[in-house]
């Protein structure tokens, strides 16, 4: 049963996605483009897209989009419950370890190990992204533009997004 498909992919996707947001891109992408291909490469790119400009979590609206894509309004509805409900679990289990042993040695070995491999799951995500793109040159400068704003003069997300909107529909 495909609901069934959806809830079980998507609470791997929630289980196994430390760092969340961007992070949990690669691991969205094998779930649904390469074991389940309920989407083709060009759709998850659009779906990425869409996710990123619409408010909340990345992982989130993915698994929201894809559901409703697969299964319809309940496909949406339990795709959601089931990326959501590993860190509602996950996350009151650590507070209350944190909480507990927040000075422990251990606890801040595995930060310390946990940090690199969240970094290379955003740098992994990004490529991915970007080779499903599909861009020409004017997308490669839109993008190399969007990068410069963002994160040299640190301005707004937003305000990138809807100046690349702007820029997008009038150079194409």
């Amino acid at each position: 049963m495909i609901i069934l498909r959806l809830f079980v992919a998507f609470f791997v996707v929630g289980l196994v996605s430390f760092g969340g947001g961007y992070a949990t891109i690669p691991v969205i992408q094998r779930e649904i483009v390469s074991l389940h291909h309920w989407l083709s490469a060009r759709e998850f790119v659009e779906v990425v897209a869409v996710s990123q400009m619409t408010p909340g979590p990345v992982a989130v609206n993915m698994a929201t989009f894809t559901g409703y894509r697969v299964a319809g309004v309940w496909g949406g509805v339990v795709a959601t419950l089931g990326v959501v409900l590993p860190s509602v679990l996950v996350s009151g289990a650590v507070f209350l370890l944190v909480r507990r042993f927040q000075r422990h040695r251990f606890l801040q070995s595995f930060f310390s190990g946990v940090r690199p491999v969240v970094l290379v799951l955003l740098l992994a995500a990004a490529f991915y992204t970007a080779r499903g793109a599909e861009l020409d040159l004017r997308g490669w400068l839109l993008a190399g533009a969007a990068l410069l704003l963002s994160w040299r003069f640190r301005l707004d997300p937003v305000l990138v997004l809807l100046g690349a909107a702007a820029l997008g529909l009038w150079l194409y």
